[in-house]
């Protein structure tokens, strides 16, 4: 299984099946719902994804459950016995009830904050708060990949080609309406984030100017985009394939979130976008940008990456 030891600074992450709901809860298979890391009250684990995802659009998220997750909701859709129920739902309990990273992210979002009310990002704080988020990303992947392995170990042969073959359709599902071109949504993108930041940070026309650069040269590509496709096309057939085998060790798999790319590059886009700002900013313009990243205004309809204190991921066309 492949690791990623750093962790750049998009803030990312955390995580997203809902703790609230039960191991039966019936959901299309890539519809794994999504949380964002709190960012001043640390929720208690009742509270689960809602109160999560509350918390902090500025922090993009991540799968807590992943591709595992796919596989187990899969396998719940399969003609099983009452004992393989018993034994999955004992598996996949790890993952339910793992907590969202709350603290390593909080830590590390708290420092950025700080950073940009100070004007200056502060590396040192930073690297120590991005060890601490890779050292847990690394132990979530272990526990999926335990998990993963005991439900293959559950399952019959036709039960595992059954979970495969789902999860491969979930996969290659269409969306339900066909997105812009990707270079279209990189403009629309970079024209509604800079009205945003006009109206919310009150530029003035030469930092308009200057965030239109940064916008423009931050905004995704069709390259970026249909890379993370391919990576993740690549990556559902490999671990289908490998699920379907009667030999399996999920560790020695790929199941980060990010297949293709860094799984801490979201990390590296938010702190390069911040970093590109800050100089352009003014003292009270980074007290704002700071407060909009504790305290995210809830803008009904609002899709995640619209805060204009979210870097933009390149996989997503901007949106």
């Amino acid at each position: 299984m492949k690791r990623s030891p750093t962790i750049g600074l998009a803030l990312a992450l955390a995580a997203a099946a809902c703790n609230a709901h039960s191991a039966s809860t019936a959901a299309p298979l890539d519809a794994e719902p999504e949380a964002t890391a709190p960012v001043v009250e640390l929720p208690d684990a009742a509270s689960g994804a809602d109160a999560l995802a509350s918390a902090s659009p500025a922090i993009p998220p991540m799968h807590r459950r992943g591709l595992a997750g796919m596989f187990f909701r899969a396998a719940r859709d399969t003609d099983l016995t009452d004992d393989q129920k018993t034994a999955i739902a004992k598996l996949e309990e790890p993952l339910l009830n793992d907590a969202a990273p709350r603290r390593e992210i909080a830590a590390l979002h708290a420092d950025l904050v700080a950073s940009v009310k100070e004007g200056r990002i502060d590396a040192a704080k930073i690297a120590v708060d991005e060890a601490a988020v890779a050292k847990m990303l690394s132990s979530r992947e272990e526990e999926q990949a335990t998990a993963l392995t005991g439900l293959h170990d559950a399952l019959t042969p036709a039960q595992r080609g059954a979970v495969a073959d789902a999860v491969r359709a979930a996969r290659e599902r269409p969306p339900p309406a066909a997105p812009p071109p990707v270079a279209t949504a990189a403009a629309d993108w970079a024209t509604r984030r800079l009205e945003h930041m006009k109206s919310q940070l009150v530029l003035d026309q030469d930092q308009q100017k200057q965030v239109a650069e940064v916008l423009a040269r931050e905004a995704p590509t069709p390259a970026a985009m249909q890379a993370h496709h391919e990576a993740v096309k690549k990556q559902t057939e490999a671990v289908a394939r490998a699920f379907e085998s009667d030999s399996f060790d999920a560790k020695k798999i790929d199941l980060s979130a990010a297949p293709g790319r860094k799984s801490t590059e979201a990390f590296d886009r938010q702190i390069k976008y911040i970093s590109l700002l800050l100089p352009i900013l003014t003292p009270g313009q980074r007290d704002r940008f700071a407060a909009l990243m504790e305290h995210p205004p809830q803008r009904p309809g609002a899709a995640r990456g619209d805060s204009i204190t979210e870097a933009p991921d390149p996989a997503s066309g901007g949106r």
